[in-house]
């Protein structure tokens, strides 16, 4: 139990068991850093890594990997979240986390604060992926203000481009951050989760949410062509993609459980009557259950609740619809004693 706050008191011998380990480890800014040399100075450009805390990367920019050392490892950032408070203003300065990918899987990872640029194009995991390179149960959730009068692409909720021939892929992850173009170019060809992709490069979404606001005149929420399953959107882009939602089925659980789509492990989840909008989580505590409300045989509402909660019932009105008299009295029974204190652990 020996640490550095123990004190010494005597003489002593302590023993030490070392460790190696597969990965590289990051617990603090420093640590950033000293990653983003590794990966920049070629000396182990395929080193897994795993974020042990979360990080404030503060105005400093400091990124992983460039247009000659690309980073080809897995990063794992544990449900952490880095934080970014970035300003490109009149800078060449690569202005992305993980600014080029190959062959690399990006996980568990949230993003949140602000970047800028009037010069540079601005994304906040990736300005290129190529390859064979997946984002999974990623939040990226960065004010993005971009002045950008003379890229043809500007900004990007998560990945600028995908560069040709590459497969990109992305699980369960989402966009939940603003993008603000400033002048009329960086208005055009805004991606949400992905501003350009060439013609023979493959952009996946599977259960993804797109839920930041933009000002875009062109662009689109997920990609230029994308395979999108089971993805929903709250704002559009200039061109349309997804599945349209509201605030309301973000905050009811409705999209949470969509976005859930039957899985075993927790993936999506939230905290009802807390959370406006699901997140990607391995929280037992944040799932979703439906209740669905039969009458003769079929469905006419459904409600939601977390593990362990209750549901309101459904009035008379949403259960008859069109049948419905409101000059009527009506008495409405629940089979197997359902009641309004039933916790629901199950759909």
């Amino acid at each position: 139990g020996f640490t550095p706050t123990t004190p010494v008191d005597r003489d002593c011998s302590v023993p030490v068991t070392v460790t190696e380990e597969d990965y590289y480890e990051i617990a603090s800014a420093a640590d950033w850093k000293t990653f983003c040399n590794l990966i920049n100075s070629a000396e182990q450009p395929s080193v897994d890594t795993k974020l042990k805390n979360d990080i404030d990367l503060g105005t400093e920019i400091n990124t992983v990997g460039n247009s000659i050392e690309q980073y080809k490892g897995t990063f794992d950032g544990q449900g952490h979240t880095i934080t970014i408070d970035w300003n490109a203003h009149g800078t060449d300065t690569y202005v992305a986390l993980f600014p080029f990918l190959v062959d690399a899987t990006i996980k568990n990872l949230r993003v949140t604060g602000k970047m800028t640029s009037d010069s540079q194009p601005l994304s906040v995991f990736s300005l290129a992926a190529r390859g064979t390179t997946t984002y999974e149960h990623c939040i990226s959730d960065v004010k993005i203000t971009s002045g950008n009068k003379s890229s043809s692409y500007c900004a990007a909720g998560m990945v600028l481009s995908a560069y040709p021939e590459s497969k990109i892929t992305f699980n369960d992850c989402i966009v939940a951050g603003d993008i603000n173009g400033t002048v009329d170019n960086s208005q055009q060809n805004m991606g949400g989760f992905v501003s350009a992709q060439a013609d023979d490069a493959t952009c996946t979404f599977n259960n993804c949410l797109y839920t930041g606001t933009n000002n875009a005149k062109g662009g689109y929420a997920f990609a230029p062509k994308p395979t999108l399953n089971n993805c929903y959107y709250v704002n559009a882009f200039a061109n349309v993609q997804g599945t349209p939602t509201t605030a309301e089925q973000l905050a009811s659980g409705y999209v949470a459980w969509m976005l859930q789509s039957g899985r075993a492990e927790n993936v999506w989840g939230q905290t009802l009557g807390t959370d406006a909008t699901p997140l990607p989580t391995d929280k037992a505590d944040k799932r979703i259950y439906r209740v669905q409300f039969t009458h003769n045989g079929q469905v006419k509402t459904a409600s939601y609740a977390n593990s362990g909660k209750t549901v309101e019932l459904p009035t008379a009105e949403e259960l008859l619809g069109a049948g419905y008299n409101p000059h009527h009295y009506y008495a409405i029974a629940f089979e197997g004693g359902f009641t309004p204190t039933t916790p629901v652990d199950r759909d």
